[in-house]
């Protein structure tokens, strides 16, 4: 009679693990949309540290816009930010753009650390993961390449270093 509860119990288990597996991968879009090279992004507006708003991607129009999702628990993500501020500050005038976007709560946090590191490119909040599911951020770094006329060019897991990003750049404008 014991045996018989056991495997009735490891059945139900089994069971339970199974429909909820099956429920989750069934309802639960693991990639995202997808973004392909061409393709336009979809406009959302979100609050910058500034106090204001940035339109993505209407406000980039007719640059060449780099867009670096990141989070504040990314170690990575802060090494990268120093190395970007001059890129920014010396190509900007010739017709590049670079908008960082924080995943997660925390407005007071990123402008925090825009004021720490001494950043003068825009930083947004998407405190409600509105552009993480729009545009299918599973892992930070994230990297968009936007051409001049609003569509994708290239989508970088993992960024680029200030290198590379500086090759294109000269390559681009």
């Amino acid at each position: 009679m014991k045996t018989i509860r056991r495997h009735i119990w490891i059945s139900a288990i089994f069971i339970s693990i199974l429909f909820s597996t099956v429920l989750f991968y069934g309802c639960h879009d693991k990639k995202g949309p997808t973004l392909r090279k061409g393709s336009s992004l979809p406009s959302v507006s979100l609050p910058d540290t500034g106090g204001g708003t940035i339109d993505i991607p209407g406000d980039v129009m007719g640059k060449l816009t780099v867009i670096l999702f990141w989070s504040q628990g990314c170690p990575y993500c802060k090494k990268e930010m120093p190395f970007i501020e001059p890129l920014y500050a010396k190509y900007r005038g010739r017709g590049f753009s670079f908008v960082a976007v924080h995943l997660g709560p925390g407005m007071d946090a990123a402008a925090g650390m825009k004021a720490d590191m001494e950043l003068s490119f825009p930083i947004v909040v998407d405190e409600r993961a509105i552009l993480r599911k729009l545009y299918g951020i599973v892992s930070v770094p994230t990297m968009f390449v936007l051409e001049e006329d609003g569509l994708l060019s290239e989508k970088i897991l993992g960024g680029l270093g200030a290198r590379d990003i500086e090759k294109m750049l000269e390559e681009r404008l």
